[in-house]
């Protein structure tokens, strides 16, 4: 036993001093600046992006080089929608750091809102050559390219993220985008509806189901749909405006007109609202209302039904 534990000494002896520092020595949580980009990710994590950007604006001063604070300071312009400069920022901590996986997705999807398509499919691209079995960024691939107009590479890209995790309800609303465009409309009903089984609050199969059921004819149901996806993002203008002109062609005007003024209170002066909710308001013996949504109309659209710029 003496001789091993010998042994043991001698070969630890030849390790250099750093492998056996704690890790925490190791990755520079003593550091100030790792402090407050630690602390900035944590922040950000549950939502007080305030904090997180100063906490990240400081670790950046004091670690001008450090791509997660890059990142990080990115990632709080990108939820605020300050996009042009969010994507420089996830651009500089690729430059530092290329293997940066959330700098990259997040690239890709500023990019793709952007409509900067052909850097979005080689950003997702990119993505899916570091891990092929990775279905998000199969399906964000398979949208971009959707968006391009490269159909068939599409649908393989995006039936291969619904085979790689098939409980994936945003694969199935992606393909199902795909197969409206194609005109396909039963079969893109299909795929929302399996998006909504999946995830019942996916707000966005919800609106394009009952945009469907609509065209269809079948108002009813196109307006259950219209009331969960607004259920699921109140704030989405469009979804209300639909919600709206479903119940008017439902002759419910009473409840039509509390979805077109808040349609209004997210978008002063949107045109098609005006001129619904001032025939909802005739509808139900509001005159004086009606009146006073007629002129608005008449002012946003600079009184000629075309929307001043």
């Amino acid at each position: 036993m003496a001789a091993t534990d010998s042994g043991r000494a001698a070969l630890l002896a030849l390790v250099p001093l750093v492998l056996l520092l704690p890790s925490r020595a190791l990755s520079g949580d003593d550091d100030p600046g790792s402090r407050a980009i630690q602390l900035g990710r944590r922040l950000a994590e549950v939502g007080k992006l305030d904090e997180a950007r100063k906490e990240f604006e400081s670790g950046l001063a004091l670690r001008p080089g450090d791509a997660e604070a890059l990142y990080g300071l990115g990632y709080i312009l990108y939820r605020e929608g300050k996009l042009e400069a969010s994507r420089d920022l996830f651009e500089r901590a690729l430059s530092l750091d290329p293997d940066h996986r959330r700098a990259l997705e997040k690239l890709g999807l500023v990019q793709a809102r952007l409509g900067e398509l052909a850097g979005a499919e080689r950003t997702f691209a990119a993505l899916v050559a570091k891990d092929p079995r990775d279905p998000t960024a199969r399906k964000n691939h398979g949208a971009v390219l959707r968006d391009l107009g490269r159909l068939s590479e599409a649908r393989l890209e995006l039936q291969r993220a619904m085979d790689l995790d098939p409980g994936y309800g945003d694969a199935y609303h992606a393909l199902g985008i795909l197969e409206s465009r194609l005109g396909r409309f039963d079969e893109a009903l299909r795929l929302y509806q399996i998006a909504i089984s999946i995830d019942p609050r996916h707000a966005g199969a919800l609106h394009k189901a009952g945009v469907i059921l609509g065209r269809n004819g079948r108002t009813r149901e196109g307006a259950a749909y219209f009331k969960a996806a607004v259920a699921a993002m109140p704030e989405n203008p469009i979804a209300r405006l639909n919600l709206a002109r479903a119940q008017a062609r439902l002759r419910r005007h009473d409840l039509a007109i509390p979805e077109l003024e808040r349609v209004l209170a997210l978008q002063p002066g949107q045109t098609e609202a005006l001129d619904l909710l001032a025939k909802c308001l005739e509808a139900t013996g509001e005159r004086e209302k009606a009146a006073r949504a007629r002129e608005a109309h008449l002012e946003a659209t600079g009184g000629d039904g075309t929307r001043e710029n």
